[in-house]
């Protein structure tokens, strides 16, 4: 085969062909003709496998004991993952009942009352901290989660400052917040 450039000289140009098979390497030489100069093999990607080891035969007399198959190491269980805060409830801390959901915006006299509010949780919570004003003010590591504590149930009252305030709940995957937060 014979290549030449613009202006008619042999020009060197490595060939191959496309199928799989070994590849003839040619280069142009200066007479205008090509010349082999090698052969490569397509590239392919082999599984690479290995047998296991097998022991050394057993020659006469009693045969070694064997020693029994050994097992993949076993992983731990996946982590659950951390639950979630599915609202607020506002709680009636003097009788100890629950008032209806804790909503953004919401006014609260308590001049008028004693008053709590319980993080209700979806999924594994291991301990909820409140944030007023977006610093930590309790970390409740038992249910009922209540931004004042509780006592078997009995709400303690929550004595909040007079003003507007932010009120945020975040849950923990273990006790005293420690692990993974959730949402």
């Amino acid at each position: 085969m014979k290549h030449t450039d613009r202006n008619g000289k042999a020009a060197g140009r490595v060939v191959w062909t496309e199928r799989l098979e070994p590849r003839r390497l040619l280069h142009g030489v200066g007479s205008g003709e090509w010349e082999a100069v090698g052969a490569m093999v397509p590239w392919l990607t082999l599984p690479i496998t290995t047998a296991p080891a097998s022991p050394p035969p057993h020659v006469g007399g009693t045969p070694p004991p064997t020693s029994p198959p050994v097992s993949p190491p076993v992983s731990p269980p996946p982590t659950a993952a951390v639950g979630a805060i599915a609202g607020l409830t506002l709680i009636d801390a003097a009788a100890d009942a629950s008032l209806g959901a804790f909503t953004g915006g919401a006014a609260l006299d308590l001049e008028a009352g004693s008053y709590s509010v319980r993080a209700d949780t979806t999924g594994t919570v291991g301990s909820v901290v409140f944030l007023l004003d977006g610093q930590p003010i309790r970390t409740e590591s038992t249910a009922p989660f209540s931004v004042a504590g509780d006592a078997d149930g009995d709400y303690a009252a929550w004595a909040v400052p007079a003003g507007g305030h932010t009120l945020r709940a975040v849950p923990y995957a273990g006790a005293a917040a420690a692990g993974e937060a959730g949402a």
